[in-house]
C-alpha cells in the first residue's frame, strides 16, 4: 500500500471529523455548566430570597451565598451525569420551575 499525499489528506479529514464529532458532547456539557448553572443559581437565588423568613438584607445575603454552592454543584453535575440530555433537562427545567414558583408568589 502506498502512502500518497491524497490518502494522507483524506485520512486527516476523517480524523478531524471524528474529533469534531467526539468534541460536541463536551462542548454541550461546557455550555450547560456555564449557562445552565448560571440560570439555575440566579433564579434559585431570587426564589430563595423571596421565601426566607428573614429581613430583606439577610435573606438576600443568604440566598446569594447559597447560589455559589448551587452553581458549583451544577457544574459538577454537568460533567458527572451520564447523559447530556439529562444535564440540559435538569439545568433548563429547574430554573423554569423556580420561575413558575416566583410567578405564583406574585
Amino acid at each position: 500500500m502506498t502512502h500518497s499525499p491524497d490518502n494522507k489528506r483524506r485520512q486527516g479529514c476523517r480524523d478531524t471529523q471524528a474529533l469534531a464529532a467526539g468534541a460536541m458532547p463536551l462542548v454541550a456539557r461546557i455550555a450547560a455548566a456555564i449557562f445552565g448553572g448560571y440560570a439555575c443559581s440566579a433564579v434559585f437565588c431570587v426564589a430563595l430570597a423571596r421565601l426566607l423568613p428573614l429581613s430583606k438584607a439577610d435573606s438576600t445575603l443568604t440566598a446569594m451565598m447559597s447560589s455559589f454552592v448551587l452553581y458549583a454543584v451544577a457544574v459538577i453535575y454537568a460533567f458527572g451525569a451520564t447523559s447530556v440530555w439529562r444535564v440540559w433537562g435538569l439545568l433548563a427545567g429547574l430554573p423554569l420551575l423556580c420561575y413558575a414558583l416566583l410567578q405564583l408568589l406574585g
